[in-house]
């Protein structure tokens, strides 16, 4: 074995970082089966690192490893098929070995190499016995299946440690692009917001609507853009109305075109044509679960059936089926496996997040989701102008916001509302000021120095005070991804907005927190 083969057959083990980790059923499941197959009392999965042979799976020795030097493996993974020795006592490379002359005795060895898929030899599956013995040719092949598979299962276990990583550092940095992005969207959106409503520069107008429009259109790029690694995590869902069908047939048809693949579908059109829902995500887990179905075929046909199940005056259940027609078997690779399980719990992730409901068989996926039904009567949305429906004039608010600038958007809106409010730069200045004055609500930054919104709740939440602990607190924050349903409640937040926030939104918010009524 050539040095610098050595070399990038260590750095190929070193990159599944499973050396001296904690046992695998999967892998123990194996070697069980090896022993029971071969009718020795030991067999072993082994790794060969530089110094030592390490037994990730053991099944019959007392001992976790030895050292590479007596070890019969090393021989094994010099091979490109069997290595068998069988009698060691009479084996002139073995007979002086410790493994041979003491504890535990070995005589019969047969092992069979780990090969990766970029041809390194990592270790070993291997049976041993105490005895000298010889295995006829179905044993023989019965334990190289099993060493393919162990091999599969260990890369596997690579590539979805790989994709994890890389998810993450991919999660991470969108959330900080997200998170920098948030503070100058919010100084745009929110200063052309108020001068569209004071409409003290009419001249203006049309410009300051289009760059209001475009920082709006930003603000949802940057929102789908931070969700992209977190599917239904994070933001809340969206309450708009849409076409189903419209929004079916625009997926097919872009599908079908990028993976070039023939995608059926039928349509119940006893459903409504306008639905209230959340459209971004439907068509987020709608990709997914066609993506898992396409993984890791070469052709594939697949027919989505869209069909009501319940339907009242208000609302509809309706269930979206996905069949795959295909004749070719799907190519099992582990590649394709993990991305196929990959797409389906992202989908599942969202489905969660609509309530829906998942369920699933070979070749067949089904889900229910139920919508509010928009009837044509229902009074039409407020215009861009009409931005505020509650008054929450004369209630007294304490921002907490280390930025100078948030501080200022917020004051406008605040004056213009009618509010009476403080700032305070972080959770401390809060706790103190709370401590002094009367409010009826708290509006909480989460990223702050000195104390940060998560500590500073968590201590307000834990006061002895009742005026002061129970007073609703909402997170205004860009770090949206901070944050769970289940999360948002054990914090004791009453609720959130993110940034940029939309001030009716916030308006609306606070008026629902304190139980104020639209007039």
């Amino acid at each position: 074995m050539s040095s610098r083969y050595e070399k990038e057959r260590l750095s190929a083990l070193e990159s599944y970082e499973i050396m001296d980790t904690s046992a695998d059923e999967t892998l123990d499941s194996i070697t069980n089966l090896a022993a029971y197959i071969c009718g020795t009392p030991v067999s072993l999965i082994t790794l060969l690192d530089d110094k030592r042979q390490w037994f990730k799976s053991n099944n019959g020795l007392d001992t976790t490893e030895t050292t590479r030097e007596v070890a019969f493996c090393d021989y094994a993974i010099q091979q490109d098929e069997f290595f068998v020795v069988e009698n060691a006592e009479l084996d002139p490379r073995f007979k002086n070995n410790p493994l041979v002359t003491s504890d535990p005795y070995i005589r019969f060895y047969l092992g069979y190499p780990l090969i990766n898929e970029e041809g390194y030899a990592l270790g070993t599956l291997c049976v041993i016995d105490r005895k000298p013995r010889k295995l006829n040719n179905n044993q023989r092949q019965s334990i190289k299946a099993l060493s393919k598979l162990a091999m599969a299962y260990l890369e596997m276990q690579r590539q979805r440690k790989h994709i994890k990583e890389t998810r993450k550092m991919k999660q991470d940095l969108l959330d900080e692009v997200s998170y920098n992005l948030r503070t100058p969207l919010n100084v745009i959106y929110g200063l052309t917001t108020i001068l569209l409503e004071k409409n003290e520069l009419s001249e203006f107008n049309e410009d300051l609507y289009l760059l209001n429009e475009s920082a709006e259109n930003t603000i949802e790029v940057v929102n789908k853009l931070a969700e992209v690694n977190r599917p239904g995590l994070g933001l809340p869902n969206k309450h708009l109305i849409f076409n189903l069908h419209s929004l079916i047939e625009t997926l097919i048809g872009e599908i079908s075109d990028e993976y070039n693949v023939d995608i059926k579908y039928t349509y119940d059109f006893g459903i409504p044509g306008f639905l209230v829902g959340d459209p971004d995500r439907i068509q987020q887990m709608l990709r997914h679960l066609i993506c898992a179905q396409l993984a890791g075929r070469e052709t594939s046909r697949l027919h989505l059936s869209v069909e009501s199940l319940r339907k009242s005056k208000s609302s509809i259940r309706v269930k979206l089926d996905l069949i795959d027609t295909s004749a070719d078997p799907l190519l099992q690779d582990t590649r394709s496996l993990v991305s196929q399980r990959q797409e389906v719990n992202s989908a599942i992730e969202i489905i969660k997040t609509l309530k829906g409901g998942f369920s699933k068989q070979p070749g067949y996926k089904s889900v229910t989701l139920d919508f509010d039904i928009q009837n044509a009567t229902v009074e039409s949305q407020p215009n861009k102008g009409d931005l505020y429906t509650e008054d929450i004039s004369g209630i007294k608010l304490l921002l907490v916001e280390d930025m100078e600038i948030n501080q200022r958007i917020a004051a406008k809106f605040f004056k213009m509302w009618d509010v009476r409010f403080d700032i305070v730069n972080n959770g401390k200045e809060a706790i103190d000021t709370l401590k002094k004055k009367n409010y009826d609500i708290v509006l909480m930054d989460m990223r702050m120095p000195v104390m940060n919104g998560f500590e500073a709740i968590r201590k307000i939440r834990a006061m002895k005070n009742k005026r002061i602990k129970t007073l609703p607190i909402i997170a205004l924050t860009a770090s949206v991804f901070d944050f769970t349903e289940a999360k948002l409640k054990n914090i004791g937040l009453t609720d959130l907005v993110n940034k940029p926030f939309n001030p009716n939104e916030l308006k609306q918010k606070i008026a629902k927190a304190l139980q104020i009524k639209k007039f």
